[in-house]
This record gives structure tokens, C-alpha cells and sequence, in this order.
């Protein structure tokens, strides 16, 4: 209502008409589906307002429900898509599309600038997503898809699912056994294994990159 200024009554009856579909089907869980509509509103706005903090709202989803360092999108610009891969390298740009999806709730920022997301969230956001598995069938054709690849082929590029692996393995440091590296392991290190889970979940793929 701040970000919009949309009468209560207008906003009110857009949530009457409006209940989510990606929800529908799930029994018992009505409040999930009203507060998916309520999403779906602040979805809109943020695509109008700035395609790339959509774009880091889809990628957080399938990151762990912990802080997640920002650096993994300011440092690693050549694995994400447009729009955000340009707002990555833009200081501006990119604060204006963090500032967007925290403005709308859809995240938050932590003491240390982290940017963190409700299990619930992330949830939902991967429900707006096929499964990388039929991604990337429908990519290849029904030849290729017999064929095992890892969840970064080019064909899955561009799922968030596949980014989020992308920057994980850009960041994560080489060597574990060097005790400097510890702490950015530490940090690093929830959203590996939930990303790496989701990819042997949704896709069936093997896991490159060391993990």
C-alpha cells in the first residue's frame, strides 16, 4: 500500500478476484494460497518497476533461507542473465534492485547487508519455475533429453536454479583445506547444499564444479 499507493478497497478487491492459481490445487492450505496473491501483486510491480531484482528474487529461491552474501551476484556478473547482469556491475543499478524487493517485503536485509528470504517465500517462487529436468527436455528435444547433462549445459543456462549453482561455484574458494578460507566457507557453504539438493532433486543431474 506504501509502495503503491493503491487505495485499500482497489487492493482489497484485486485480492478477491485475483487467488493464485500456483497454489490451487494444494489442500489445506488456504492461508498459503492468499498469501500467494498477495505475492503475485508485489511480483508485478517489481517486474515493472526493475526486471532485475525479479531476477535475484528467482535466484535467492532455490539459495538457503540464511543470509546470503551479495557478492555472489557483484562479483559474478559473467554467469548471470540480462537485465541483471548489467545492474550487477552498475553500483547503483544494483542497489536500486535490491531496494525494490526489500521495499516490497518480498526480503530482507540483515545487520551485515545480507539479503535473506522466508523458507515460505522461496517456496513459492520456485513453484513459478518448471523443473530444471523439464527445462531442459524442452530445450533439447526428446532425442537429447535421454542424455545426461550436468545442470549448467547451456540448454539450463538460463534457469535460476542453474544460476544459482553458476555463482556458487564461481565463489566457493578452491581450496578447503586452507584454514583463511573457512569463514567464506562458513557462509557459503547452506546454500551450496541446498542448491546442490534442489539440482539432484528437480533434475536428476550430477553435480559439477567440485561439489
Amino acid at each position: 500500500l506504501e509502495r503503491t499507493q493503491t487505495p485499500p478497497r482497489e487492493l482489497l478487491q484485486e485480492l478477491t478476484i485475483r487467488q493464485s492459481p500456483l497454489w490451487a490445487g494444494t489442500a489445506g492450505n488456504r492461508g498459503h494460497r492468499s498469501l500467494a496473491t498477495v505475492w503475485e501483486l508485489s511480483l508485478d510491480w517489481i517486474r515493472d518497476e526493475d526486471a532485475a531484482g525479479l531476477q535475484i528474487l528467482d535466484i535467492c529461491a532455490y539459495l538457503a533461507a540464511e543470509p546470503i552474501p551479495l557478492d555472489l551476484f557483484k562479483s559474478h556478473s559473467n554467469d548471470l542473465p540480462q537485465p541483471l547482469s548489467t545492474a550487477a556491475e552498475n553500483p547503483m543499478l544494483f542497489t536500486h534492485a535490491v531496494a525494490t524487493i526489500v521495499g516490497c517485503s518480498m526480503a530482507r536485509r540483515n545487520p551485515s547487508g545480507h539479503l535473506q528470504l522466508h523458507r515460505l517465500v522461496q517456496e513459492w517462487l520456485q513453484t513459478r519455475h518448471p523443473k530444471l529436468a523439464e527445462k531442459h527436455e524442452k530445450l533439447s528435444g526428446p532425442a537429447a533429453s535421454t542424455t545426461e547433462e550436468p545442470a549448467t549445459s547451456p540448454a539450463a543456462q538460463q534457469h535460476p536454479l542453474a544460476t544459482a549453482l553458476a555463482v556458487l561455484c564461481a565463489a566457493a574458494p578452491a581450496d578447503t583445506d586452507d584454514p583463511q578460507q573457512w569463514p567464506r566457507w562458513a557462509e557459503l557453504l547452506p546454500h551450496v547444499l541446498e542448491t546442490v539438493g534442489a539440482v539432484d532433486s528437480t533434475a536428476g543431474a550430477d553435480v559439477v564444479c567440485g561439489f
